[in-house]
Formats: C-alpha cells, structure tokens, sequence
C-alpha cells in the first residue's frame, strides 16, 4: 500500500451535508416501499373476543405476516437503492460533488448489469434468509457488500463483483462488519416495530423503511469510499 486511505466512514459523513441528492433515490424508494409495505400488509383477523386463546393466536399471526411483508419490502427497497445510488456515492468520492446527472450515466452504462444484480441479490438474500432462519441473508448481505459497488463502480458483472466483494471484506473486516450489523439491525429492528406497535395504518411501515432507506443511502457513500480506497490503494 503506497498510501494511507482515508478513513470510508467519516469522510463519507462529511460528504453527505454537501450532497444531499444522494439520499433522494431513498428517500422516494423507501417513501413507495413503506406505502406498499402497509397496504399490503394484512390486517387484523376476525376472532371470537370471548376466547383469549383465539385472539392471542390471531394477533400473533398478523404481526408476524406483517413484520414479514415489512422486511420484504424492506430488501427490494434497499437493494434498489443500492444500484440508484451507488453511481452518484462514486462520483461524489472521485469529485466532492455529485447530481442526477451521475445517475442518469450510471444507468445508462450499468443499467442492465445493476438490474441483475438487484434480482439475483434480493432472491439470494430471501431464499437463504428463510432457510437459515436469517443467519444465511446476514452472512450472504456481509460477503455481497461491495457487489453494486463493482457493478456500478468496477463495470464488473455480478459474478465478477461477488469474488472482489468477498475479497474486499476479507481485507477491510471491521468496517464491513460494522456496516452490515448496522443496516441489518436497524433493519429488522423497525420492520419488527412497525409490525408490533400499535401506529395509525400505514404509518409505521412508512417510517420503517424510510429510515433504513436513509440509512442505506449513507452507507452507499461509505461502501463506494471503500471500494474506492481498495482500487487505488491496493489495485484489485
């Protein structure tokens, strides 16, 4: 390594407050998933009230169907604002600026690619996440942090993205782990809230999945900074 690499997490924090465009894609993504994620998320069950057995059961099962339509809605969401988003984090990193231009180019370069990416990512994370009882989407969402980044960034295909993504979270360990923890986290720690606490309809999904929306739009600054700081720093 020929020079120190900036530190991903702060300086990403410091290019935030200078463009804000970056979060527009998740805040209008996760405004539209939230709104989906409480239409369809269905509602309370015809019980006898006379049998507390029944009405616990009832319950119990529309907030679990609930807080799954809200963790659904959830993945699309985030992996669609990873391929919006990803464009504008790297140029905001190579620039100090950014703007919808960036997007408009990363989609027309990428599109296609970053399509791909957000299906196969968002079966693969569902499919292992209900098979594993969550450790599978957790482990897979760890190694396949980078993939937009080498989608978007790299010009790689999904397949090419992966092996890099994997081999850049060998080497850059602790802030991958932290950064998955934290969006996995927050994650299912509102998706389980707005199921669970009694809100208008509607109104908690909404705000569920527009925080972790916003939370994704930082975190793609951090992973394009990431990604950045490995090509020019370690030449993958």
């Amino acid at each position: 390594m020929s020079a120190t690499a900036p530190n991903a997490f702060s300086r990403a924090l410091a290019l935030l407050p200078a463009n804000p465009v970056v979060l527009l894609p998740a805040l209008l993504v996760g405004t539209l998933a939230g709104l989906a994620g409480g239409a369809l998320s269905p509602p309370v069950a015809p019980v006898d009230t006379s049998d507390p057995t029944s009405l616990v059961a009832a319950q119990a099962g529309t907030r679990y169907l609930g807080t799954v339509v809200v963790y659904g809605a959830t993945l699309l969401a985030g992996v669609a604002i990873d391929a919006l988003t990803i464009g504008m984090a790297g140029a905001a990193w190579d620039r100090g600026r950014t703007s919808l231009g960036d997007l408009a180019a990363s989609l027309r370069t990428s599109g296609s690619r970053l399509l791909a990416t957000v299906l196969v990512y968002a079966l693969a994370t569902a499919v292992l996440t209900v098979l594993t009882f969550g450790l599978g989407g957790l482990v897979f969402g760890f190694f396949a942090l980078y993939v937009f980044a080498g989608v978007g960034l790299g010009g790689r295909s999904f397949a090419g993205a992966l092996k890099d993504s994997v081999a850049i979270t060998a080497r850059r360990f602790a802030g991958s782990l932290t950064l998955v923890v934290l969006l996995f986290a927050v994650a299912i720690i509102l998706s389980v809230g707005a199921a669970v606490i009694p809100l208008p309809p509607h109104v908690g999904p909404l705000v569920a999945i527009v925080l972790v929306a916003l939370l994704r739009g930082y975190a793609n600054l951090v992973i394009a900074g990431e990604y950045r700081n490995e090509r020019t720093f370690d030449l993958v």
